[in-house]
């Protein structure tokens, strides 16, 4: 799962840089309730909302890059949670959170955006 942490952290990183506003608390809030629904919560279905990164300001292009990036990690990171044994939302939430991946320029982690 490193792996597909790492690589979300990219974009959302590049984002960032962009000057996507990502970093913004009711941004992040966002952010989290995606993983929370999605990953952690396993939730049927679940997509990215379309809207997501709205009223947020930033580059349209970035905000699409983040969303797909979203949802790359989310089809990843189910898939992996089965072979490590991420069974249950406390133990996928802890892998997560508790995560020491940090992106590829070393430059944030999942603290920067999720926490």
């Amino acid at each position: 799962m490193d792996d597909a942490i790492r690589d979300l952290l990219d974009v959302l990183e590049a984002a960032e840089y962009a000057g996507t506003p990502l970093t913004d608390t009711d941004i992040r809030e966002r952010l989290f309730g995606v993983i929370n629904r999605g990953f952690i919560r396993e939730e049927p279905d679940y997509q990215v909302p379309s809207g997501l990164l709205d009223n947020c300001g930033g580059d349209e292009e970035q905000k699409a890059r983040v969303r797909a990036a979203l949802a790359t990690f989310l089809k990843h990171a189910r898939q992996q949670a089965v072979a490590l044994g991420l069974n249950t939302p406390e133990k996928r939430r802890a892998a997560f959170l508790g995560s020491n991946v940090r992106s590829s320029s070393s430059a944030t982690n999942v603290n920067e955006f999720f926490n």
